[in-house]
């Protein structure tokens, strides 16, 4: 019978080899056991263990002590467990494996409840929890286990780990240090107390169950007790713990957020003039006397001069002298060129980057910082807007300079900017009268004897009448005479008979327009036809681009054999210099040898498209169009990462729009050039980038049309169109049009592939899908516009060419839609994707955009809606630092961000921090350009409602009410219906929530 039972238990054991394997890592001598198999793990702080086991042994009775205190190295422990491993086998495990059979497989789910509690080093894991794991796996879960202790285990089970993250986090709370080390010291007594019973009575307990321990859990109770009120007060200490680091990062953020208006330190003295001082400058000493006694006082406001007067008199060169008469009097000087927001807004920008302000490629964030500091310096500055000629003044509006140590001087040939701004004085700049022209004109020429008569006075008197006393006229005829070498008395009879005589007005006297343009392009005629072929041609190409700032790279960068014959002088260095020398000694252009830039005056440039005839202006217009098309950037594949070509789309954009303005002026005769279309395609998208919308609009229009009456299939650049201008619509808060033209993008896409056009490409026609459907969640057509992005991702998937950023971009953007449709874990998914795309590009040194943060962002709001606060206080803190990082603090999404940091102080009932955040919200919205009322608003009737609870009634009432008329005023709500913070929540896109 004997050896049938042996044999029957020999059988069990074979049946259950590896849950006995699985158990054979637990061995037990003495009540002691080490758990071999599991590697030691660190507490967060490593002295608390240690410290933890040093007070155990202050306060435990000696008996305990010495069960612990038995085994003094890991090998004596692991010795005697190999030794009594086979004997407790032998001799009781397979019966209590038999008896506990229906719980074996539980039991390794069970092992991760103690395998938490390791956090010590080996030492201290043999001595203390070795036995504890293999009396809780035999006996788990059967009637004899007392509850208390597997109560205490399952809870030390849950909380340990967090305890253990938030130990490691809150390094430099004392609280939660100390109260730790408590729980510990807890935790080593109720595991010695367990030691203790199990080495009195281990193969008894085992045997008989846990009904024989009563005793014991008595005793053990007072223990249980402590260690409970240990792990609340640990829970307690985390919280506080919480609250401060919560503060802190609060605090940290901001201390960010202000360090930014911190003005850096900039370089100065920082003098910006296009031009070297003119050293025949000649007369104005009277104008020049006004100016210093209006603009060089003491007074501490801000002064505006005016300079005006028809074009040619010389307003640019006397601001020009005024700024080299006082360089000494302005730590800063600026000159702007102004006619047109672009410049404009190119010159703030080239004043960002020469003062020294951290880089950046937006220009936006380039103009905001600059006028933050002009309004704050206390350094004299003086800024120059020259060829002001916005007839409804909106440019300058929008880019005026504050601050009341600034001088603004404007040049402009319109009458009513005087009357239009607060003008300390007006110069109106006259011709100079007879006697002081024939002055000027006698010392242009003077170093010249072999053109002047015996008595020059008479001629120079009459030549200088002729002119009607302009100097820019003046200076030409001069050119003219010193190039041509031709004597004054044979001058005076070509002018008189010079083919243009024939359109004189005869009854025009010399301060009459009419005189005045006559006279000009009679000049300009006369010196025109006297330029060789090559500096003909060249004048040709320059009067087509912008007048200011004309690169010699435009005409020196492409190849020989990209350009027709008759432009493949430009090419050769050598007869480049010659031809251009020939254009500046003849006052056709100026040349700035610093920039290496040419300038032209715009009458001149006006005067030279006039008079060409129709095939020549066809001609130079197409090869201008060529030389342009070639070098302007197409946009990156994909759109991405479009600052790497900014540098030198900034250098051509303007001499691109002012092509487009001469083919709408000369569109009849121009044809339909779909190269201009393609190029500006180019530039719309460069446009959008830097926020100049109104310009990229004007584009849009030409472009658009000349794709329209193209006789070939244009589907592919008209749908790059409607794509960009439905995005600027978008971003304009204006969805219904921006609806209308994604809808266009996609028909014509979708087209040129079912046609096979050569560049159609799935990559675009998938962006098209995704603007669509974000364009459908902000007009809330939720299950439209998850259609839409599911569309964009599947040919995006399918695409071999498919780029990840972009498809992570997707992700965004579809994460957005199942957050709105409250699809939490759908919404997770795949912003956690994009979030994993984007860190595996930046690893690979690609994909250095701000698309992380749109991610966080997105992904804290689904985080909250989840209940998980801390997580999304993380993501939303890191969204937070790289918005400043990349787009600085006047962005609006830098606003938006603000606002949701105000929302997590609130939520931690940080009043103080919430109102911080709150109005460090309103300051960067109403610091931007940017149509963003529905933001403030918001904001705003948050901010009152905290406010109102922490006992600022007043204030808060106040600001509500502000709120509710300004939510009038966007929807037409009255401020009493639907007064709750969701409904204000919905008057911002989704994007800005």
């Amino acid at each position: 019978m004997a050896d049938d039972a042996s044999t029957r238990v020999d059988d069990l054991s074979t049946g259950i080899q590896p849950e006995l394997n699985h158990l054979e890592s637990f061995s037990s001598t003495s009540g002691l056991a080490v758990v071999a198999s599991i590697p030691a793990t660190h507490p967060p702080d490593e002295d608390l263990w240690p410290r933890a086991m040093e007070r155990f042994r202050q306060r435990a009775d000696e008996e305990i002590i010495g069960y612990v205190a038995e085994f003094h190295s890991m090998d004596e422990l692991l010795d005697a467990c190999s030794d009594s491993k086979d004997r407790v086998r032998r001799m009781i495990l397979p019966r209590v494996i038999l008896a506990t059979m229906p719980y074996l497989r539980y039991l390794r789910s069970f092992y991760g409840v103690v395998d938490t509690m390791i956090q010590s080093n080996p030492d201290i894991s043999a001595l203390v929890w070795g036995p504890i794991k293999f009396f809780i796996d035999v006996f788990v879960r059967t009637a004899d286990v007392p509850t208390k202790i597997l109560d205490t285990f399952e809870a030390l089970g849950t909380d340990l780990p967090r305890y253990k993250r938030y130990a490691s986090i809150f390094r430099n709370s004392a609280g939660l240090q100390n109260a730790s080390l408590e729980l510990y010291t807890e935790i080593i007594l109720f595991c010695s107390q367990l030691i203790k019973h199990f080495n009195r009575e281990p193969y008894v307990t085992i045997i008989r169950g846990f009904h024989y321990c009563q005793v014991f859990e008595d005793e053990l109770a007072e223990t249980l007790d402590s260690l409970r009120a240990r792990m609340i007060l640990v829970g307690k200490e985390i919280d506080i713990a919480e609250k401060e680091q919560r503060q802190f990062h609060f605090t940290d953020l901001q201390k960010r957020f202000d360090h930014i208006s911190i003005l850096p330190k900039l370089r100065l003295p920082c003098h910006i003039i296009p031009f070297r001082m003119n050293k025949r400058f000649f007369g104005r000493q009277t104008e020049l006397r006004r100016m210093a006694a209006s603009i060089i006082t003491s007074e501490k406001v801000q002064k505006v001069v005016v300079v005006q007067g028809l074009g040619g008199v010389g307003k640019t060169e006397l601001a020009l002298k005024f700024i080299y008469n006082h360089l000494d009097d302005f730590s800063a000087i600026f000159w702007m060129s102004a006619d047109g927001e672009g410049k404009i807004a190119q010159s703030y920008y080239e004043v960002f980057r020469a003062l020294g302000f951290e880089h950046t490629s937006d220009q936006k964030k380039a103009f905001e910082d600059v006028t933050r500091w002009l309004s704050s310096t206390e350094i004299q500055w003086l800024m120059v807007f020259d060829n002001a000629c916005d007839e409804t003044f909106t440019d300058l509006e929008s880019y005026w300079p504050p601050g009341m140590n600034g001088t603004i001087v404007i040049t402009t040939r319109n009458s009513a900017t005087s009357h239009h701004f607060a003008v300390l004085e007006t110069i109106q700049l006259e011709p100079f009268e007879i006697a002081e022209s024939a002055l000027f004109l006698q010392s242009m020429i003077a170093n010249c004897p072999y053109i002047m008569p015996r008595d020059p006075g008479q001629e120079i008197r009459r030549i200088a009448a002729m002119l009607g006393g302009l100097p820019l006229a003046m200076s030409q005829i001069s050119g003219l005479l010193i190039e041509s070498k031709c004597p004054l008395d044979e001058f005076v009879s070509m002018y008189s008979t010079h083919e243009n005589i024939k359109t004189i007005n005869t009854t025009s006297t010399a301060g009459s327009t009419t005189f005045y343009s006559y006279t000009l392009s009679t000049v300009w005629a006369m010196t025109i036809a006297s330029l060789d072929p090559q500096a003909a041609t060249m004048l040709d190409l320059i009067v087509f681009l912008d007048p200011d700032n004309i690169p010699s790279c435009i005409f020196q960068t492409l190849p020989k054999e990209s350009l027709p014959k008759c432009l493949e002088f430009l090419t050769n260095k050598l007869t480049f210099q010659l031809t251009t020398q020939r254009l500046l000694s003849h006052c056709l252009v100026k040349a700035n040898d610093d920039k290496g830039t040419l300038s032209i005056h715009r009458l001149v440039q006006f005067s030279v498209l006039q008079r060409m005839t129709t095939e020549r202006r066809k001609e130079a217009f197409d090869h201008t169009l060529h030389i342009l098309s070639q070098l302007f950037p197409l946009h990156l594949p994909y759109r991405l990462e479009m600052a790497s070509i900014w540098p030198l789309s900034e250098i051509l954009i303007q001499h691109v729009l002012s092509l487009c303005s001469c083919y709408k002026d000369f569109s009849a005769v121009l044809g339909v050039p779909i190269e201009l279309a393609n190029l500006l395609d180019s530039c719309s998208w460069y446009l959008f980038e830097r926020g100049l919308y109104k310009t990229a609009l004007i584009v849009f229009d030409v472009a658009k049309d000349i794709c329209i009456r193209h006789p070939e299939d244009q589907s592919i650049t008209l749908a790059n169109l409607y794509s960009t201008f439905g995005t600027i619509y978008r971003n304009s808060n204006d969805p219904v049009k921006a609806q209308e033209l994604f809808d266009l993008a996609i028909e014509n896409r979708e087209h040129a592939i079912l046609t096979g056009l050569p560049r159609a490409s799935d990559i675009r026609r998938a962006d098209s899908y995704m603007h669509m459907g974000s364009v459908l969640l902000s007009l809330n057509n939720i299950p439209k516009s998850l259609e839409y992005h599911l569309r964009a991702i599947e040919i995006r998937e399918q695409t071999p060419e498919n780029e990840p950023q972009i498809l992570a971009l997707s992700y965004i953007n579809i994460g957005w839609a199942y957050w709105q449709n409250q699809q939490l874990d759908d919404a997770s998914e795949v912003l956690e994707r994009s979030l994993q795309i984007m860190e595996r590009l930046q690893m690979s040194g690609s994909g250095q955009s701000g698309q992380p943060s749109w991610a966080m962002k997105a992904l804290g709001n689904v985080r909250i809606d989840q209940g998980r606060w801390e997580e999304a206080l993380e993501l939303h803190q890191k969204a937070f630092t790289m918005q400043l990082h990349i787009w600085g603090k006047s962005h609006h999404e830098t606003g938006d961000l603000c606002h949701k940091m105000g929302i997590h102080a609130h939520h931690s009932n940080d009043a103080e921090g919430a109102v911080s955040w709150f109005e460090k919200a309103l300051e960067v919205y109403r610091s931007t350009d940017m149509e963003v009322d529905a933001a403030v608003c918001r904001t705003m009737y948050r901010l009152s409602k905290v406010l109102i609870e922490n006992g600022r009634t007043d204030e808060g009432i106040m600001m509500r009410r502000e709120a509710g008329r300004m939510r009038l005023q966007i929807n037409g709500v009255p401020a009493d219906e639907d007064d709750d913070l969701e409904y204000y929540e919905c008057l911002v896109p989704y994007w800005g929530r």
